[in-house]
């Protein structure tokens, strides 16, 4: 399992051809299968083995038989396909390699994903090659790709990054040209330098970070909050009914103290965590959490309500998305008894995220 943070026009399109080829040509019965973005997209990253065929010597060419979005080579038995990235996008196949071309622009990328797991758990190969978008602050394939780069022993994903001057002839001139000549209308509202760093990243922090004209919360704020992480260590805590493989406790209750807590519940796709949070109300400081990524609903919730009972059953917002109502709902099971609400009347439980686009739209939830 591969993810690729690259540059553009680095030629990783023609590199992933050649190898799709290969697989194709020389092992029986393969089935690769390219998904991009886009039929036209999908159609020309096909063009590309094609070509790279018609092009070999006569004694490495194959005999194959081919229409728009298919290459079958007869005497192996094997095929590769194209696909453009719809919601079932090559289901009813199970692929030895799924080439996801430009993963970060696939509309449905989350769905394929988990339609790929029969290709993943029978040994195939899955690929996501893509470059970043900022105007996308959440996207599987950054959500796969920072994963793996910032914990590759957990992850089952390799990372690998190609900057801009990975093409030879490119350097810090050819950048600063480039950048002064790149046309208004592939801006697309970003300022030159986020393009660059979009189009061109120099290192994978640099592609990485968010625009600053699409957030909602202050970089530089976020960014130290995340250094703080590291400072977090777990206490032992004695004679509790606790799971501390789950549950990380840093300052046990005391009394006087007050709290609240909220819970995101994980969607399930590309190792994302569930994470319950636990803070305390006057100083800001984080006094325990549970982030996991390998919880069902029910044993967040379950996990959750042992955790916030040790700390006297603060208020707790719990996101109201799809998995997060499973969560609501485990949570009234266990009877829990300071669930905050949306509403005054107290009618709906938690909180929503989803279509708020500004900083005071998002604060009023």
């Amino acid at each position: 399992l591969i993810i690729i943070l690259k540059s553009r026009q680095i030629g990783a399109s023609w590199l992933m051809s050649v190898y799709d080829l290969w697989f194709a040509k020389f092992h029986d019965s393969a089935e690769v299968h390219i998904v991009s973005n886009k039929e036209t997209a999908a159609i020309e990253k096909l063009s590309k083995c094609k070509r790279i065929e018609k092009h070999l010597p006569a004694f490495l060419r194959h005999t194959i038989t081919d229409n728009q979005l298919e290459m079958h080579f007869v005497n192996q038995g094997s095929t590769i396909r194209s696909f453009p990235a719809t919601a079932s996008a090559s289901i009813g196949y199970t692929a030895s390699i799924l080439d996801m071309d430009e993963l970060e622009e696939h509309p449905y990328a989350e769905q394929s994903y988990a339609l790929a797991k029969p290709t993943i758990d029978a040994g195939g190969q899955y690929i996501g090659v893509f470059t970043v978008n900022k105007l996308k602050a959440v996207t599987l394939a950054k959500t796969l790709f920072e994963d793996a780069w910032e914990h590759p022993e957990t992850s089952s994903f390799k990372a690998l990054f190609f900057p801009y001057w990975v093409r030879p002839g490119r350097d810090e001139e050819w950048y600063a040209k480039t950048m002064q000549e790149v046309p208004e209308a592939e801006l697309e509202g970003l300022s030159k330098e986020l393009y660059m760093e979009q189009a061109y990243p120099r290192s994978v922090k640099e592609a990485l970070a968010p625009s600053r004209t699409t957030m909602l919360f202050d970089f530089d704020a976020l960014d130290g909050m995340k250094e703080d992480i590291g400072s977090h260590v777990s206490i032992k805590v004695l004679n509790a009914e606790l799971d501390l493989n789950v549950i990380n406790i840093y300052q046990d209750y005391t009394l006087g103290q007050y709290f609240i807590a909220a819970t995101d519940t994980s969607k399930g796709y590309a190792q994302d965590n569930s994470v319950t949070c636990l803070m305390n109300v006057r100083t800001g400081v984080i006094q325990a959490d549970i982030m996991r990524n390998d919880l069902s609903e029910e044993e967040l919730a379950f996990h959750s309500v042992a955790l916030l009972e040790r700390f006297k059953s603060p208020l707790w917002y719990i996101e109201a998305n799809g998995p997060g109502g499973v969560t609501i709902s485990k949570a009234r099971t266990l009877r829990y008894k300071n669930l905050g609400y949306q509403d005054e009347k107290r009618t709906k439980v938690g909180f929503l995220t989803e279509g708020h686009k500004t900083k005071e739209g998002l604060k009023g939830t």
